[in-house]
This record gives C-alpha cells, structure tokens and sequence, in this order.
C-alpha cells in the first residue's frame, strides 16, 4: 500500500491534471483488490483473456 501511495503521489506532482488512474489485477489477488479499494479506486468492468493450451 505504501508504495502506491507514494507512485500515487508522484503522479499527482508530475502531473496534477490527471483527475483519472486505471488499475487492475487478477480477481483472485484480493490482498491488491482490498488495497485498491481503501484508497477509492472501484471496478469499471471484467477483462478476460484466452490462451491456448
């Protein structure tokens, strides 16, 4: 978490315009989506990719 605040925080100083920031991880990686959450970031949608075998 520390550490996406700070790159948070720098993004904010480079570029105080953004006003949105994209993120994402696997559905199964809830340490990160728990993280994502209480710094306020919500879901805006469902990516799934094929591979083949």
């Amino acid at each position: 978490m520390a550490l996406k605040i700070a790159n948070l925080a720098q993004l904010g100083q480079a570029i105080p315009r953004v006003r949105t920031v994209y993120t994402w991880n696997a559905e199964n990686n809830r340490y990160m989506l728990d993280i994502n959450r209480r710094l306020g970031f919500v879901s805006s949608g469902t990516l799934e990719c094929w591979q083949a075998g």
